[in-house]
């Protein structure tokens, strides 16, 4: 029975591809809702899987199938069509190993989990058949489009009469880092917009589709709760668990975070500072702490604040201090840190503001006369700090949804620990990570937090809360634009050297093991109160959503320079 729901609700898919896609709008809400589902498949049901199978070394395929095709495609022009062919080929390739998997599952289930599997499984094909249409009919025609759906089909039935013969037999670690590549390259597939004649369909049709794919997603991953502690949905609904205790630990902490920046914003503190003064630098220090400012933000006002004739050293100490440790970060910090972690990365914040801002300004040989931001260069410096208070949730949410996606996916593994006598090597690794990425000091928190109880060493983890959020390749071109390529090179320098320097001394003296962070699994799941605050801040949430599409909201993940663009493959 359960392998004929299974067979009907992928076949489903083609019939509701063919009704949505008679409109213009409903193709926008046909798109985004994809979006979420499977990215949320791939991130909740795939990778906790493959994590605990392969270790680390499925994030670097992860990452690999996700922007690799695509930076071949940018150094390769001619190349792009074969790339993107290719890509595609492997991720439906992944669907048909996942159906193997899917069929194997429904003959393992059949005894013991009855309703709650059924629903599990007509939810999760509905998905994929109909993502397999989207993806092929419009680019390869029906044929093609119908022989992939025909492969799953078959890829689901070899599991469910073959699958407990020949899957035992593969190597586990082997397997784990084979769904990381295809989770990745499924990533991409889905990042990149198969067709772009669809897609310009209203921002609210685009809400909707997304807040329905949340909505499926959550509905897929009731099973897996349910399943938790059985062989199959073990590791899905341990990473559910996870991400539900960390939701209800940080959930009070941001809604407070999120009510004291609209309390600061309704106050307006800031005012022009006037001349130089010798607190110039505490004050911009004091200034950006105090707000929620993220990176692209600090880097606006930034330009601002000289303009209105701040003194260079205190606009830099703002632009170091805002993005790295804002309200919002602090008190996720204590949910998930403890008292004493965030009194030392509050510390640690504090001396690298103010040492590289003091060494940096004797760099600054001139003020830019003009922000290269154009478009809102003329605003005046309230509406600049304005802007950052008024997409601070649009800006926050998604980071914080990722950060808890991924300190509820990472699993613990051997090779976690192949680093954990090296402590200088960790250190080094978190800071070539953090360089090149776009991160937030929230999203970020929760993510250290179980990389901690993992074993990483505090110093590096100390490390990447200060890189990752103050610094990145975005934010050196505008500042070798403002000033010039060798100011960016010192302040990404000199921004590094201290972290490391910061990172490696703190971990001479601070020895932090998993007893040292707050129990968070010991965090009651069904406490009224902290409910009521996670609902809240879903709502809030989902307001950004519906407001600004799936598309449109994951977006803030993205550096400007690596915004994704469709490809135009036909």
């Amino acid at each position: 029975m359960l392998l004929v729901l299974s067979l009907l609700a992928l076949l489903a898919g083609p019939l509701l591809y063919r009704q949505l896609s008679r409109r213009q709008d409903w193709l926008t809400l046909l798109d985004n809702f994809i979006f979420v589902v499977i990215g949320g498949l791939l991130l909740f049901h795939v990778m906790p899987q493959a994590l605990h199978q392969g270790g680390w070394p499925v994030l670097v395929l992860l990452l690999a199938g996700a922007v690799g095709p695509g930076q071949v495609e940018h150094l390769f022009k001619g190349a792009a069509k074969a790339t993107h062919n290719l890509t595609l080929l492997v991720g439906v390739g992944g669907l048909i190993l996942h159906a193997m998997t899917d069929g194997a599952a429904l003959v393992d289930g059949q005894g013991h989990t009855g309703a709650m599997l059924a629903l599990g499984v007509v939810l999760h094909r509905l998905p994929v058949g109909l993502t397999l249409w989207w993806l092929l009919q419009p680019q390869y025609g029906r044929l093609v489009a119908a022989l992939a759906l025909g492969l799953v089909v078959g890829g689901t039935l070899a599991g469910f009469f073959l699958g407990n013969r020949w899957l035992p037999d593969l190597g586990t670690e082997q397997l784990g880092w084979l769904q990381g590549l295809v989770a990745g390259t499924l990533l991409h597939v889905v990042l990149h917009r198969p067709f772009s004649r669809h897609h310009h369909g209203s921002n609210w049709m685009a809400g909707v589709g997304g807040l329905l794919g949340a909505s499926v997603l959550v509905a897929i991953s009731l099973p897996a709760l349910y399943l938790h502690g059985h062989d199959h949905g073990q590791e899905t609904g341990a990473a559910l668990m996870r991400f539900w205790h960390l939701l209800l630990a940080l959930s009070p902490w941001l809604l407070a975070a999120y009510g004291l920046a609209l309390l600061l914003n309704w106050l307006r503190p800031l005012r022009h500072s006037g001349p130089d003064q010798p607190h110039g630098l505490w004050r911009g220090m004091i200034w950006g702490l105090m707000l929620p400012v993220c990176l692209p933000d600090a880097a606006r006002v930034y330009p601002k604040l000289l303009q209105h004739g701040a003194p260079p050293v205190m606009a830099l100490a703002f632009l170091l201090a805002a993005p790295i440790f804002g309200i919002d970060a602090l008190l996720a910090s204590l949910a998930v840190l403890g008292g004493e972690l965030t009194l030392w990365r509050f510390a640690s914040v504090l001396v690298l503001a103010l040492a590289c801002a003091w060494v940096l300004v004797r760099f600054l040989k001139r003020v830019p006369a003009r922000s290269c931001y154009q478009h809102d260069a003329e605003a005046p410096l309230r509406s600049a700090f304005e802007m950052g208070y008024g997409h601070l949730i649009d800006h926050t949410a998604p980071w914080v949804i990722t950060g808890l996606v991924v300190a509820a996916t990472l699993a613990p593994h051997p090779l976690w620990q192949a680093l954990a006598v090296h402590p200088e090597w960790q250190l080094l690794l978190v800071l070539a990570l953090a360089l090149p990425l776009h991160l937030c000091a929230t999203g970020l928190t929760p993510v250290v937090a179980v990389l901690l109880a993992f074993g990483l060493n505090w110093g590096a983890a100390l490390a990447l809360l200060l890189v990752g959020p103050a610094l990145n390749l975005g934010l050196l071109r505008y500042l070798a634009q403002q000033h010039s390529p060798r100011f960016a090179w010192a302040y990404g320098l000199v921004v590094m050297a201290v972290a490391a320097a910061l990172g490696w001394g703190v971990s001479q003296w601070v020895g932090v093991d998993a007893s040292s962070l707050p129990a968070l699994m010991d965090i009651a799941p069904d406490s009224p109160w902290r409910i009521a605050c996670a609902v809240t801040l879903v709502g809030l949430f989902a307001t950004a959503l519906l407001r600004r599409g799936a598309r449109g909201f994951v977006a803030e993940l993205w550096p400007k320079g690596l915004i994704i663009k469709p490809h135009h493959h036909h």
